[in-house]
């Protein structure tokens, strides 16, 4: 097995292809779902997709659009007194940041790994609004950081690298070669 393969190149690939109906291609779902790890019910996940194919195009939409529209999705979780309708609203910014750097992929991914490497942490008390207003925050920080890197000579190294190692991989924008050292910093 390759290292290209082993680092689910093809997988990434084949997300980047938007040329079909995302809102009924299980081919393109699945393997967003499974490459993302996006973990929600079928009901959601509809939504989720019926969303992103009507946006696909729209290299315009922002973080901070696809956050709000996500989070307001209810989705299931476990049933509990506080909680008896077993639905609930969570604020998804992880899953608001690859479907548009899918889009477009001159935006970073938002996950613990980019967080971490970032020393960046996420204030889990907030309620809903309040955490939507610093996801925001913390995203336009997250495009900040990586955008400022990318135009240093590390930046640059890091990017000359990953080329040469991947030179198949002329598809990667500079922000998913940086993503791709972030996410693989503390393995």
């Amino acid at each position: 097995q390759s290292l290209h393969d082993a680092c689910s190149f093809n997988a990434y690939k084949k997300i980047l292809n938007l040329t079909k109906n995302i809102a009924t291609d299980v081919d393109f779902q699945k393997n967003f779902t499974n490459y993302y790890r996006v973990r929600r019910d079928a009901d959601w996940l509809q939504q989720f997709y019926d969303f992103f194919e009507r946006n696909k195009n729209n290299k315009m939409i922002t973080f901070e659009e696809i956050l709000r529209y996500l989070s307001s999705i209810e989705h299931k979780v476990k049933k509990t007194t506080k909680n008896p309708t077993g639905k609930a609203k969570t604020v998804e910014a992880s899953f608001a940041s690859k479907m548009l750097a899918t889009i477009n992929p001159n935006h970073p991914i938002w996950d613990s790994q980019v967080l971490r490497a970032l020393n960046i942490e996420v204030d889990g008390a907030l309620c809903y609004e309040y955490k939507i207003k610093e996801c925001i925050e913390i995203y336009q920080r997250i495009e900040k950081e990586i955008a400022t890197f990318i135009a240093t000579d590390d930046g640059q190294q890091c990017i000359a690298i990953f080329d040469k190692l991947f030179p198949s991989c002329k598809y990667f924008s500079d922000y998913k070669k940086i993503d791709f050292f972030l996410w693989n910093i503390w393995k």
